[in-house]
This record gives C-alpha cells, structure tokens and sequence, in this order.
C-alpha cells in the first residue's frame, strides 16, 4: 500500500486493511449485535450522479466491511419498496430518506438502532461532503466496535 493512502486513512480515524494471517482478519470483520440482522444499512436516493456512487462506494470500502457489505435501500418515489431489515446502525443519505426510513421502521427497532442522517451522494463531490461522510463513517464505526465488543 502506498505510505501516502496509509497515512491519509489514519489521519480520518480509519485502519487500512493488509492481508496478513487470519487473526488480523476475525478483528477487521466484526460482527453485528445478536438483536440485528445487520451491522448498517444504507438509505440512498434513487437517482445518483455515477461519480458521486463512485466516491461513495470507495469510502465504504475504506471504512471496513459492516460498510462494505451493508444493504443498500433506494428510495424510489417517496417510499422504500423494499423492506426495511433490523440493524444495529443506519446510515441515511438526505432528509427525505430519513423521512421513509421513520415510516417503516417500529418504534422499538427506532429507539435501538443508532441512524445518522449525511448529505445526499451529490455531495460527496465537494470537499464538507467528503469530510461530514467520514465523521460519519467513524462515528458509526466506533458504535458498532463498541457494540461487538
């Protein structure tokens, strides 16, 4: 891994990933709560700028694999079609997915579940977009660590 990405990575709060044997790995890839069926999941906007999709797909790489690997649910006329499965941590990209995301979800799993609502992808072009992401990213990360541990 080049030192320059390493050093970037650090200095947002986030671990890079270098295979190395498997214990490294158990620790990389944490596990959800007993009570959730997933660590995140992610409420995205139907329509999406293809660069802006790019950006956040590599920042959820980066941010480890409960991200990585987490659903993603579009909002697709003002509703989620899909539904809506239990997790620990939801993060919800603009104000009318969090709206959607409030009608689905009961008031037990809303009260368990730790959701932080970012700027729309579009965002993620500018630089605040980019940086409000990765606070996120990190904050979600220490819960669902603290959650697993």
């Amino acid at each position: 891994m080049p030192v320059r990405r390493g050093r970037h990575l650090r200095a947002l709060g986030l671990v890079p990933w270098v295979l190395r044997e498997s214990r490294t790995a158990a620790v990389v890839d944490q596990a959800p709560p007993a009570t959730a069926s997933h660590a995140c999941v992610l409420v995205l906007p139907q329509d999406g700028q293809p660069r802006a999709q790019d950006v956040l797909g590599r920042a959820l790489l980066a941010a480890g694999a409960p991200f990585a690997r987490a659903p993603r649910l579009v909002l697709a006329e003002g509703r989620l079609a899909e539904p809506v499965p239990v997790a620990a941590a939801y993060l919800v990209f603009g104000e009318p997915q969090a709206r959607a995301l409030g009608e689905r979800l009961s008031a037990e799993t809303l009260g368990k579940a730790r959701i932080v609502l970012v700027d729309a992808p579009s965002t993620l072009l500018e630089a605040h977009g980019k940086r409000a992401l990765w606070t996120a990213l990190r904050q979600l990360r220490r819960v669902l660590t603290q959650d697993a541990g």
